[in-house]
This record gives structure tokens, sequence and C-alpha cells, in this order.
């Protein structure tokens, strides 16, 4: 796979589960207006809203966000 495909994949995701983590990462991370991440990958505005509240949520409680692989307090970042 060359690196176009490879962008790409990222770029545009099919599974609704990688969907939700690059609109997430894309809010949160990257900085990106909400309504501009909704709108490139198909999502309903409220509904990432939504995403983003239950995320920091789940993040305020110690929760492991669901995509994540991360198990318990093992799994946790710590700071160096």
């Amino acid at each position: 796979m060359d690196g176009a495909a490879l962008s790409d994949w990222f770029a545009h995701p099919e599974d609704p589960a990688q969907v939700r983590y690059e609109a997430l990462r894309a809010v949160l991370h990257e900085g990106e207006p909400a309504v501009d991440v909704a709108a490139r990958f198909g999502i309903p505005y409220g509904t990432l809203r939504n995403h983003v509240c239950e995320f920091r949520r789940m993040l305020a409680r110690g929760e492991t966000p669901p995509f994540s692989n991360r198990c318990g307090e093992a799994g946790r970042r710590t700071a160096a």
C-alpha cells in the first residue's frame, strides 16, 4: 500500500468506530471546529457534540474510552 492509500485510509474512514475516533481526535487533539469536523466525516453536529461530551465525562471519571485497548490503571499513561 502506498503513502497516498495509507493517508486516504485515515482521512476517509469507513468503519463507524474509526470515524468516531478520527472525529474526536480532530476536535480534541487537533483543535478543529466541531462543525467542520462533523461535516467532513458526515456526522450530525449534535451527535459529534454528544460524542465529545461523553468522551470528556469518561476521562473525568477515570474510565477507558470504548475504542481504547487500555485496561484499567495498568494501561493509563503517566507523566514522565
